[in-house]
């Protein structure tokens, strides 16, 4: 799974609210948040717009676990 996942959960962005800004579904978004599927360029610039505050490297690492 990607940081981007844990962190639209921690900033209270609802995956609903992505699958708007890239025009897809929600279950596009899941795959693509869980690396189950790639995710275009465009895709991945977009996400500063929702998460200025978090580098794009740290959002679309894959996560760390404990």
């Amino acid at each position: 799974m990607l940081n981007l996942r844990r962190v639209l959960d921690v900033e209270g962005i609802p995956v609903k609210t992505v699958a708007e800004l890239w025009g897809c579904s929600e279950k596009t978004v899941k795959n693509k948040t869980s690396g189950r599927s790639d995710m275009t360029y465009k895709e991945a610039k977009s996400l500063k717009g929702i998460l200025p505050k978090y580098d794009l490297d740290y959002l679309l690492a894959e996560e760390k676990k404990a």
